[in-house]
């Protein structure tokens, strides 16, 4: 009966610290949105707003301008 008791008791353990993580993960993430749509506020205000994001990549590839060189996250 203790052995049931001790393995209920670490499941619950693990799956209280899984969610912790889980929510730490959102956090980041949320945190890493804010700081990419920041910077890209930033180049789009120094660079002329030749900025563009695509919804299926997000890299940052350089775009060609006859003025200076900009990027784009595609």
């Amino acid at each position: 009966m203790q052995t049931s008791q001790y393995r209920s008791f670490n499941l619950k353990k693990t799956s209280e610290r899984n969610q912790k993580v889980l929510d730490q993960l959102a956090q980041l993430r949320e945190k890493l949105k804010q700081k990419q749509q920041q910077m890209e506020r930033s180049f789009a205000a120094s660079n002329g707003s030749l900025i563009r994001r695509s919804r299926n990549n997000g890299t940052v590839n350089p775009v060609s301008d006859k003025s200076h060189e900009t990027f784009a996250i595609v």
